[in-house]
């Protein structure tokens, strides 16, 4: 089984875009699953985004047990959800889900410098009992990730 890993933006245009809204496609490699989405960019830049996913994956690599890359960033203050893949560092792994994150039911609000105070304990079954789809990567694909790609990527 392939265990690569990951994240990067698209070519393309992107269409049936409300009026206003400037969006970009991307990718996010999973072991061998492949997922597609779409970035806003009317609040945040194409290198922020990058930025973010580059500290949110130094992050699970070296210490944290969690944290989050964002794949859709509206303005905190005006949007109803963040997209967002929390992930759970487990052993040599690191366990993706693919969520909405509802901003209307967070106690404090949303810090998009720091998305990881967000991310709560892994779950893998939801309230109806049915099975959280959920991609388990190798955390050495991850470091292989930034280590290929640390000259292409904005540093903080």
């Amino acid at each position: 089984m392939k265990t690569g890993f990951g994240i990067t933006f698209s070519d393309g245009p992107v269409t049936d875009l409300e009026p206003g809204e400037i969006a970009i496609r991307g990718v996010i490699t999973l072991g061998v699953h492949r997922e597609r989405f779409v970035a806003d960019v009317s609040y945040w830049s194409k290198g922020q985004y990058e930025m973010q996913w580059v500290t949110a994956l130094q992050a699970i690599v070296s210490e944290k047990d969690r944290s989050a890359l964002i794949t859709s960033m509206h303005h905190p203050s005006k949007a109803n959800f963040v997209e967002w893949w929390p992930m759970w560092r487990e052993r040599s792994e690191i366990v993706f889900h693919n969520q909405l994150l509802p901003l209307n039911q967070l106690s404090v609000p949303f810090d998009p410098s720091y998305p990881d105070q967000f991310v709560g304990e892994r779950v893998s079954i939801n309230e109806d009992g049915a099975k959280i789809s959920e991609w388990h990567v190798k955390v050495e694909a991850v470091r292989n990730f930034l280590a290929r790609n640390s000259a292409r990527l904005p540093r903080h």
